[in-house]
């Protein structure tokens, strides 16, 4: 490929060869900008742009490096993260976070175009999600779920020590 061919604009998307990092930024422009995207609802259509800035690969590559973006992170190590998940794309509003912290940053259920449920627990005056009770108690989250779904009071399901049996999948059910 030619310099002065249409095609060509900064040298990420040849075949073969394409950097993590130019594909989740074809995504974020995905996500906000092509109607016909299965995700285009839960970001253009609500509205979230990227800034314009940000349509050049080569300022958004810039940023990503200079505020924590590793190529070589494990998947769900490092993922671009909007800090207000009704914000847009944006040096201001962006950082680099792994899977966790992500999955604890979205909207709050009941809106029409999003269905996923962010599932916190009270106990003892504390409220926190699944994961980070797992994080409190040492206790894997599987386990916790499973616990819930099979009827334990909430003391019981936090405190009681995991035992071998709690890891096993119980058959036709996902924990």
């Amino acid at each position: 490929m030619k310099l002065n061919d249409k095609r060509y604009k900064h040298g990420y998307a040849k075949r073969n060869s394409v950097t993590r990092l130019y594909r989740i930024w074809i995504s974020m422009k995905v996500r906000c900008n092509n109607t016909h995207s299965k995700l285009y609802k839960y970001y253009g259509q609500r509205g979230i742009s990227i800034c314009e800035e940000w349509n050049d690969f080569a300022v958004f590559k810039e940023w990503a490096y200079s505020n924590g973006y590793k190529e070589d992170a494990k998947r769900g190590e490092c993922t671009l993260d909007r800090i207000d998940v009704n914000g847009n794309y944006e040096p201001s509003n962006c950082r680099w976070v792994d899977m966790k912290t992500q999955c604890q940053n979205r909207r709050k259920w009941g809106t029409d175009t999003h269905n996923h449920k962010l599932i916190t627990w009270d106990y003892n005056g504390e409220t926190h999600t699944i994961a980070e009770w797992s994080e409190i108690t040492g206790i894997d989250g599987k386990v916790l779920r499973s616990r819930k779904h099979d009827g334990w009071d909430m003391e019981r399901i936090l405190t009681t020590p995991p035992m071998d049996y709690d890891l096993t999948l119980k058959k036709g059910r996902c924990l």
